[in-house]
């Protein structure tokens, strides 16, 4: 078990979970970072879609996103490698308080100075901890063009039911992670948009 590592991951992962079921947004705050964005059409099965563009310099990432979704950053800096680091979450709009809709959340780890690097060790380690307290399904994917792992999990958190996806890829001595999370009668009415943003995802350093 690398806890260096995959331990504070999973205690993100699952806090994240957390915070969508009391509907916390406390943890991110708006950055103060110039970012660009340009509006760009895409069309999924139903309906045509605006999507904005989001590009973080810092990190070297770029994503497209729905116009009417909440875009929400976290300006926090680590400067501890081995720190993962929430770099924005995107929220669907919802109708009602009470609505639990659904979230997805870029992340980034700088794996420079710890082991495991490659990326099924680091899949296997984040697995294995996710199937202390969920189901788990696994399969291979590709995130910016690079070789992934798609983990699906579904289980109890703070008494909510809840679904997810991760999508994670090593490039260098960075992970790259991009994790969706929903209730599962939702899960599935947000997943051709999520899929979109995480198929437009781009690694640009």
């Amino acid at each position: 078990m690398y806890n260096k590592i995959f331990s504070p991951a999973v205690i993100i992962t699952i806090g994240a979970l957390s915070l969508l079921a009391a509907f916390s947004m406390s943890f991110y705050v708006q950055s103060r970072q110039a970012m660009a964005q340009t509006p760009e059409q895409s069309k999924n099965s139903s309906s045509s879609i605006n999507f904005l563009t989001y590009v973080n310099p810092i990190f070297g990432i770029k994503i497209l996103y729905p116009a009417n979704w909440d875009k929400q950053e976290n300006t926090s800096s680590s400067k501890d490698n081995s720190t993962l680091i929430d770099i924005v979450a995107f929220s669907p709009p919802f109708k009602n308080t009470s609505d639990i809709v659904g979230k997805l959340i870029v992340q980034v780890d700088n794996i420079s100075d710890i082991k495991p690097k490659t990326l099924a060790e680091y899949v296997n380690d984040t697995v294995s901890d996710l199937r202390q307290d969920f189901r788990v399904s696994e399969s291979n994917a590709t995130l910016a063009g690079n070789p992934a792992y798609k983990i699906v999990y579904t289980g109890l958190e703070a008494n909510v039911d809840l679904q997810a996806m991760m999508v994670l890829t090593v490039k260098g001595e960075r992970a790259y992670i991009i994790s969706y999370t929903a209730e599962p009668e939702k899960y599935s009415y947000y997943l051709p948009t999520v899929q979109k943003m995480i198929e437009s995802f781009e690694i640009l350093k």
